[in-house]
């Protein structure tokens, strides 16, 4: 795991907490066969689409040291991961908008209107 942070330190050249495709592209060899050979996958490219659970274009750090779990779990179809990742976020913003729901039903209506005010009283 230390490795894989490592890895993922040194391609995040702008310290943004995500890297591309192109930044991924950068690994030594060492380190690409390394990370492909705990994911299964062929190439760089393949390998940043194994790890892209969220399809959102870069990897997270926390995405990118999947690859290390990935061993574990690596019977799982990479649609039910896929899945599964999405899921986690629609939980995510769920949360969000029970937040922007208080107990008094105050901000339900920036989300519906005032269709719901009579269920607020």
């Amino acid at each position: 795991m230390k490795r894989m942070i490592h890895i993922f330190r040194r391609l995040d050249t702008a310290s943004c907490g995500s890297i591309t495709l192109e930044q991924v592209m950068g690994m030594t060899s060492e380190e690409a066969e390394m990370v492909c050979g705990m994911t299964g996958a062929q190439s760089i490219p393949q390998l940043f689409d194994v790890l892209d659970f969220d399809n959102s274009g870069t990897l997270e750090l926390e995405e990118f040291c999947n690859a290390v779990h990935k061993q574990d779990v690596a019977e799982v179809p990479k649609e039910t991961q896929k899945m599964a990742a999405q899921l986690k976020r629609l939980e995510e913003l769920q949360d969000r908008i029970f937040k922007v729901l208080d107990d008094n039903f105050s901000g339900i209506d920036s989300l519906w209107g005032d269709e719901t005010a009579q269920y607020a009283q």
